[in-house]
């Protein structure tokens, strides 16, 4: 929670020095098929676990690699496959970060309320005037009150 308050906040100051917060988005990695989204024990993809991630070659490790980076995720030269420049992973980091602010804000699909059983449920005994249904806390509430107001007439 006052993490949470802390990145609403968006700035801490640490001395005389002003720092932006935000919350670290964490995207889980296979490291049997390389790719991103779930975890080894999981994985349904080709097993990459013997290629290089610098190149993307099977013959060697990416300590001995001598070739030119090439990403096996994405298909495009440039980085390793491994590397957080890898556009497909900050693809994923992006959606990431809109799905948390939605959440954040409340609109998220999973957010939305959903009414149990109990309180979908109207009794005449378990509502007021108006109406509106009473949990077990404004019932023991009213008791009290009218306790009270007995207890003083």
């Amino acid at each position: 929670m006052w993490a949470d308050e802390l990145c609403k906040r968006g700035t801490i100051k640490i001395g005389w020095t002003p720092c932006t917060i935000r919350q670290r988005v964490n995207i889980t990695r296979c490291y049997r098929c390389l790719d991103f989204g779930h975890k080894r024990w999981e994985c349904q993809g080709v097993d990459n676990t013997n290629t290089c991630l610098k190149c993307g070659k099977s013959d060697h490790r990416a300590k001995e690699c001598t070739e030119e980076s090439f990403c096996v995720i994405c298909k495009k030269p440039g980085h390793r496959a491994d590397q957080t420049r890898c556009p497909h992973y900050r693809k994923l980091i992006s959606e990431k970060t809109k799905e948390l602010t939605r959440m954040k804000e409340g609109t998220s699909m999973g957010l939305e309320r959903k009414p149990t059983r109990s309180s979908s449920r109207r009794d005449s005994t378990t509502s007021d005037q108006d109406g509106a249904p009473k949990g077990p806390a404004e019932r023991k509430v009213q008791q009290q009150h009218e306790d009270i107001a007995g207890k003083s007439a």
